[in-house]
């Protein structure tokens, strides 16, 4: 695909979700500090936000969840100098389960039975800065190191699941030499404009602090912005594709889904009426995914 017709994709898939319901309530105590920093200096707001912005919320385990882990094969793998938490479950070849922004490894328990089941060793990780895993901040660049470490550890992957934003460090994984014979994405964005505005509106950050913040990220990150964008890589992605996506999100509308799907050539796309977190355990999306994993 063209840079322009890029940008334009881009630009079509941010108008088409204009709906998005997605809110940033980002505490006083956090909104707090970072006006008083943005006050003192621009470059000083934009690092203090970089901070805010790449720093995943605390990981909430039920026992369901817990039991599950307890159940897996633990280990650990290395990646941008963390230690990162991995489990395992079964034998075979090997599908990897890839949990999305603020969870962990049991986000995506209910699949691993069904793909154990088949005839497949489950594996899935916690990825930095997420479960148990070490670090404090991520990206979907951490995400991307993470899942290629994995594929180090577990490798070759028959196929590989992914959830939310990890959908988005999959294809980072994918363009840095990851190689799956099927790929099931669960409510995957295609681009991050919404969730930049959203943090944006939500620290009432400035126009000034939001170039020095995007600057020190892209420093930092090895990439510009434009470049994270999952519609950015999809056009060279190879792997057959399967898309599950609910009408119901209210996180990840399903226009981003559609967008993705239009991108990825030969990908499917299966919409389902469930929501964001929901579609983890929908039965009709854990039946989908786990058929075309084995098909």
């Amino acid at each position: 695909m063209a840079i322009p017709d890029l940008h334009q994709a881009i630009s079509r898939c941010s108008n088409s979700t204009n709906g998005h319901a997605i809110k940033l309530p980002i505490p006083a105590f956090i909104r707090l500090p970072f006006r008083l920093a943005s006050g003192i200096s621009p470059k000083l707001g934009g690092e203090l936000g970089r901070v805010i912005f790449f720093s995943p919320p605390r990981p909430r385990y039920t026992e369901a969840q817990r039991a599950i882990l307890r159940q897996g094969r633990a280990g650990t793998v290395g990646s941008m100098g963390l230690k990162l938490a991995t489990y395992s479950w079964g034998e075979g070849p090997s599908v990897l389960l890839v949990h999305g922004w603020g969870g962990h490894a049991g986000h995506l328990a209910e699949l691993i039975g069904p793909i154990t089941e088949a005839g497949f060793r489950a594996v899935a990780i916690d990825l930095p800065a997420h479960g148990q895993s070490e670090g404090r901040l991520s990206s979907l660049v951490h995400f991307g190191n993470a899942i290629n470490a994995a594929a180090h550890r577990f490798g070759p992957f028959h196929g590989v699941i992914a959830h939310s934003l990890g959908a988005a460090g999959l294809i980072r994984a994918f363009l840095g030499g990851l190689a799956a014979d099927r790929v099931v994405l669960l409510a995957p964005p295609a681009q991050f404009n919404d969730y930049w505005r959203f943090f944006r509106n939500g620290l009432g950050m400035s126009d000034a602090v939001w170039r020095e913040m995007v600057k020190t990220s892209e420093r930092w990150l090895g990439i510009p912005f434009t470049e994270v964008h999952p519609i950015a890589g999809a056009p060279k992605m190879t792997a057959p594709l399967l898309i599950l996506h609910g009408v119901k999100d209210r996180v990840c509308p399903i226009g981003e889904g559609r967008a993705l799907a239009r991108l990825w050539p030969g990908a499917r796309m299966l919409e389902l009426e469930t929501g964001h977190l929901s579609i983890l355990k929908d039965e009709r999306a854990i039946r989908a995914a786990s058929l075309f994993i084995r098909t």
